[in-house]
């Protein structure tokens, strides 16, 4: 039985790590960045790994390397991780970024579009209160012109009432 758990317990754990391994060249294969050195570290720590079982299993001699190629892995692939850290802040920090320029130029062209708008807007008011002022001149003009249409009418009136009685009237 514990020889029998014991395959299962490897079995298991090659499976993870060949799972681990598949999932980390996929999310690489994608373009995530930072899976690059996941990949690397990942690795360092299997060869530490593989090299420390080795050793156990009496394939390498036993001294200080071969005795602390764990630990080494280990530390290995822990500062790997730590540069994929700070990688990824490099990267967040840089899309940060670009994301204000973008947004300030984006700022920038909606002040113009503003400025633009305004201009446009004094121009149509300046226009609009010379069109006003033509049109309030012209009806004075033709106001003038029905007062004196309406003088004339007026006077025509008079007179032809005068010819009028004149002419009853001798």
């Amino acid at each position: 039985p514990y020889r029998m758990m014991l395959v299962i317990a490897l079995a298991s754990c090659l499976l993870g790590v060949a799972l681990v391994i598949v999932t980390a060249v996929t999310v690489y294969t994608r373009g995530y960045r930072s899976a690059r050195f996941f990949l690397l570290a990942f690795g360092v720590f299997l060869g530490g790994a593989t090299a420390y079982i080795l050793k156990v299993l009496g394939v390498f001699p036993s001294n200080f390397l071969t005795d602390s190629f764990m630990q080494i892995g280990s530390t290995l692939m822990v500062t790997l991780l730590s540069l994929a850290l700070a990688d990824r802040f490099a990267i967040l920090k840089k899309e940060k970024e670009d994301a204000e320029h973008k947004a300030l130029d984006q700022e920038k062209r909606a002040g113009k579009i503003q400025a633009e708008a305004l201009d446009h807007e004094k121009k149509s008011a300046a226009i609009l209160a010379q069109e006003v002022e033509q049109r309030k001149a012209t009806q004075s003009q033709l106001e003038v012109a029905l007062d004196q249409a309406q003088e004339a009418a007026r006077l025509k009136g008079e007179f032809l009432s005068n010819v009028s009685h004149e002419l009853r009237t001798p």
